[in-house]
């Protein structure tokens, strides 16, 4: 009666050819592309059906010595259904690594801006996530990184503007006390003003004229005596004189002026000598 095969020779693998996985293998095309040299000890291998990597040495460790390929090593004891629990439960981790580095961002980002290492982390786990398989969870944790990260800045930059304002808030109120003070003093600076013109033209008012300043003589030149022809001449002489003394041009109507009072002079002259004397 033919003995029973072993649970290795029973089994099928994967193994990676020269960049290619080649797939449902048994153990004697193995064990010939050991031979061949196509393989070697470090190439890698799996269980046909499942998805962790290991490598020939640790399915076939006799192929080093020339043995059979069959016989397996003696220490391995973990199941198939071993390794993908093990497989299962890393990949899990790194959710829960990433969930976790989210809440503690969240928790201290939004006050200690350097904190946000954490989103980092949560954001690299969810990609190692991603590359897992883990697609649905791997994507929910990127986004709600995202999100979160987002959230905590947005509070950053409120609260700094909460405490800018409330710093300089007492610097805007002493610049308008300032300003009203000063409006104030502009007021009355403006209402004694006013008073001090009031005054003023209140006391012009009531003050007497002056005796000594000359009346304007509004008689004809005819009617003046040759003394008051001479003052007036000897005035408006002194005016051209001034004029002509600044660099000026004498004005026409001083120039007419001055030969009207000559001529009412030579006149007015005339006269006192035809007069009778008493």
């Amino acid at each position: 009666m033919a003995a029973a095969p072993s649970p290795a020779a029973e089994r099928r693998y994967d193994v990676e050819v020269a960049g290619k996985t080649t797939r449902n293998l048994d153990g004697d095309e193995i064990e010939l592309l050991f031979s061949l040299g196509e393989i070697d000890r470090a190439s890698k291998c799996r269980v046909n059906g499942t998805t962790t990597w290991s490598t020939i040495d640790e399915f076939f460790p006799l192929l080093k010595h020339g043995g059979t390929h069959i016989q397996p090593r003696p220490a391995r004891a973990e199941s198939l259904g071993e390794l993908d629990g093990r497989s299962k439960r890393a990949m899990t981790s790194s959710i829960k690594a990433g969930w976790i580095c989210l809440g503690i961002g969240f928790c201290v980002a939004w006050i200690f801006p350097p904190a946000h290492v954490f989103y980092s982390a949560s954001i690299v786990l969810a990609i190692v996530a991603l590359a897992t398989n883990q697609v649905r969870r791997g994507l929910v944790l990127l986004i709600s990184s995202f999100v979160a990260a987002g959230i905590s800045a947005l509070i950053t930059f409120l609260l700094a503007l909460g405490f800018l304002g409330a710093a300089v808030k007492p610097h805007f109120a002493q610049m308008e006390a300032d300003a009203a003070r000063v409006r104030e003093l502009q007021r009355k600076s403006e209402l004694q003003i006013q008073k001090a013109n009031e005054q003023i033209a209140k006391d012009m008012k009531s003050a007497p004229a002056p005796s000594n300043i000359k009346q304007v003589d509004t008689r004809p030149l005819s009617q003046r005596t040759p003394r008051e022809l001479l003052d007036e001449i000897a005035r408006v002489e002194e005016q051209h004189r001034r004029t002509t003394a600044q660099g000026k041009e004498v004005p026409k109507y001083l120039r007419h002026r001055l030969d009207e009072l000559r001529k009412a002079y030579d006149q007015s002259s005339a006269r006192q000598k035809v007069l009778p004397t008493d």
